[in-house]
């Protein structure tokens, strides 16, 4: 799995044993945290190895914005797919799908979301058939209501199926799908996954590793309190500064980077401190 996630071990070992299992039937995994935690970092490692270990990716990455689109996230799902999973549906629920994902004119009588669960659910099980399926929804907490009816009506019917759900949620918000996947599958075939803050000792593993410097003692323990993730690129330009202290002070006190973004947030604040560097 990629080496580019850091601080992560226990996370990418529990994703690593979730796609190990998806060919023995249905389960799930969910990443749940709060905003900012590293989650979609995760759930893309996560689906990058699924690719690599060749199993067919349903891929969607619902937004704030979309969430009263009606089947978008379904349609995100099967859009790289769409003949292979219409093919072999029975002609009422075929048509029920693409009226659903508008590709007919809705000109007819009202829309039967019950035929169209149904049909979500025929064209994962063919789908899964050949190959095993995983679908990777990220930010679950925004897919929209329609998506997560007929998803949610295809998962509790899921139980030998080759079909893995590896899902990232924002916490303290719902999802619906979430909801009936953990009801509906055997307790040890839904698996959350809590993803907090990168811990000190890996942040120096870090730093370390990069640069080949150890953060001051001072330093560590005032910025790194709730640090949610970490990138690095190349640059060695480097400043640290907070609500509270001048950009000039802080950067005084703390080392030169490899360009390491850390952000971090006080536990009883509103405002955010940053560890950054210039761009």
């Amino acid at each position: 799995m990629s080496s580019d996630v850091v601080g992560r071990e226990a996370a990418l070992a529990s994703i690593r044993d979730f796609l190990a299992g998806v060919s023995a039937g249905a389960t799930a995994l969910v990443l749940e945290g709060e905003a900012g935690m590293g989650k979609t970092t995760l759930w893309a490692a996560g689906v990058a190895e699924a690719e690599a270990l060749g199993l067919r990716v349903l891929q969607s990455r619902p937004a704030e914005s979309e969430t009263a689109l009606s089947f978008s996230g379904v349609g995100d799902l099967l859009d790289a797919v769409l003949d292979e999973a219409l093919a072999p549906l029975p002609d009422p629920q075929r048509r029920a799908l693409s009226r659903a994902l508008v590709l007919e004119e809705d000109d007819g009588p009202t829309l039967d979301r019950r035929a169209v669960g149904v049909a979500v659910l025929g064209a994962l099980r063919s789908l899964a058939e050949a190959t095993p399926v995983l679908v990777a929804i990220d930010d679950v907490q925004w897919l929209d209501a329609a998506s997560s009816a007929a998803l949610g009506y295809a998962a509790r019917r899921l139980r030998a199926e080759r079909i893995g759900v590896l899902t990232a949620r924002r916490v303290p918000l719902e999802s619906t799908l979430l909801a009936e996947l953990s009801r509906s599958l055997p307790s040890e075939r839904y698996t959350s996954v809590q993803v907090g803050p990168v811990d000190l000792t890996a942040l120096h593993h870090v730093v370390h590793d990069h640069l080949g410097v150890a953060l001051p003692r001072p330093f560590s323990p005032r910025c790194t309190r709730r640090p949610a993730g970490i990138r690095s690129t190349r640059s060695r330009s480097f400043e640290c500064c907070s609500a509270r202290e001048s950009r000039s002070r802080q950067a005084s006190r703390c080392p030169s980077l490899s360009r390491c973004r850390i952000w971090c947030m006080g536990d009883s604040s509103p405002y955010q401190r940053r560890v950054a560097t210039s761009y």
